[in-house]
């Protein structure tokens, strides 16, 4: 459980207000049953506590519990960021030769269709032509653009990939300190 005993206030006076020796006087306990409902309520719907009742615990600050719902809204700030991170990365984009050209699923595919072409023709294309970021084709040897594709290739695999496991990651978490823990930056 999350608190060790709920009271129920029945005055409207705050409790740091009563001295001490009268607070029994003017709260009733609930059972241990109603205290694990609360709990399962205040966890399970992201329900809020009401400001005439006091939450007793050991050493338990009833607001720093991330309700489910708070857990979402902070999954989805991170997963924003994480979003934003990423984009970031591609915009980079891959650098070949002196050229920097966009990390993006359309110098994939065209990297694919080249490479299709050429099978198609029977291994008869020498020249290659890709566009760089800046909107230049540029032309590569059968070598070059060999040693382009396989770069390209990995390192675009490995940034979908880290994406993927980080995106996983903060999904997965089920406390703040373990979506705290999930690193949302690309080296």
């Amino acid at each position: 459980m999350i608190f060790d005993s709920i009271l129920n206030i029945y005055t409207t006076t705050p409790i740091n207000q009563i001295p001490e020796n009268e607070r029994g006087v003017r709260y009733i306990e609930l059972t241990a049953e109603q205290v694990e409902r609360y709990n399962n309520w205040v966890s399970n719907i992201g329900g809020s506590i009401p400001n005439t009742w006091v939450l007793t615990g050991e050493g338990v600050d009833y607001n720093t519990i991330l309700t489910e719902k708070q857990l979402r809204e902070a999954k989805s700030s991170k997963l924003s960021e994480l979003q934003a991170n990423y984009q970031s990365k591609l915009n980079e984009g891959y650098s070949y030769g002196g050229f920097t050209f966009n990390l993006d699923e359309n110098t994939k595919g065209n990297i694919g269709d080249w490479i299709s072409l050429n099978t198609i023709s029977g291994g008869t294309i020498t020249d290659y032509y890709i566009t760089d970021s800046s909107n230049n084709q540029r032309q590569f040897t059968a070598q070059q653009f060999a040693e382009f594709g396989v770069g390209f290739g990995s390192v675009y695999a490995t940034l979908k990939s880290t994406f993927s496991n980080k995106r996983n990651a903060i999904n997965n978490s089920t406390t703040l300190e373990e979506l705290n823990e999930v690193s949302i930056t690309f080296n």
